[in-house]
């Protein structure tokens, strides 16, 4: 059985050695008098074909197309890829993508960032995970917090006892331990309990406010079902996250 990285290195060769038989191509055509239209079909053909591998890249990915395309008009929907005036309905694939459409632009990049597969005109930066996007249920969440940490908790309207925050009395089954960190966010979760989605998904929407965040997220065995440690200066970034989530 191959390994993991081993896969990876070979899809992403796979995806480079297409972008230059394709230049390679282009060339050729010159000579033919057809370059305008043998562009814009490669170039549709070769979007969709890329569109559909990404859904299997483990990790995040940024490929810039090797040409120039400021004479197209690019547009990604939610199953096909479509250079204006190539064909009505442009070239299908199979996946989940975020529609887009570039135009004017020089360059052309294909991305894969967390569960997001989009193309930009200009080089994104890609810093979320891959993971199950969740709602917290807040009848069911109780926040464990002391001093300052418990402002998060009390932007939720729970109430807190000593260093347990909740709403009403009933039990709860999600627990959330909040404590200071110095550095960044690290968010560990209990792999004997439920998964990652959780913390996976409050760390996902606070590098969505800001992408340049260090996060680190990490599984261990803990009391709790997960724990998150944030920089006092991230807290009420990660209390509004939490409450938009909830």
């Amino acid at each position: 059985m191959q390994k993991r990285g081993t896969l990876v290195l070979r899809l992403v060769f796979e995806l480079a050695l297409s972008f230059v038989i394709i230049s390679g191509l282009l060339s050729i055509s010159r000579g033919l008098g057809t370059q305008q239209t043998f562009v814009k079909q490669s170039l549709e053909e070769e979007g969709a074909l890329v569109m559909q591998e990404l859904q299997h890249v483990p990790g995040n990915i940024v490929l810039r197309h090797p040409r120039d395309v400021s004479d197209f008009i690019v547009r990604l929907e939610s199953s096909e890829f479509v250079v204006v005036d190539t064909s009505s309905r442009g070239t299908t694939f199979l996946g989940k993508v975020n529609p887009a459409v570039v135009q004017n632009s020089k360059e052309l990049y294909f991305y894969k960032n967390g569960n997001e597969i989009s193309i930009a005109a200009k080089k994104p930066v890609v810093t979320q995970r891959e993971c199950v996007d969740v709602r917290l249920d807040r009848s069911r969440l109780e926040i464990q917090a002391e001093g300052a940490q418990q402002d998060i908790a009390k932007a939720l309207a729970f109430k807190c006892s000593e260093k347990v925050c909740a709403s009403g009395e009933s039990s709860k089954d999600v627990k959330l331990a909040v404590t200071p960190s110095q550095e960044g966010i690290a968010a560990y979760f209990s792999v004997s309990s439920s998964n990652k989605d959780v913390v996976c998904t409050i760390l996902n929407n606070m590098l969505a406010r800001d992408s340049s965040l260090i996060t680190w997220l990490v599984p261990g065995k803990l009391s709790q079902n997960y724990r998150i440690e944030v920089q006092p200066s991230l807290r009420e970034t990660l209390g509004t996250v939490i409450q938009e989530k909830s």
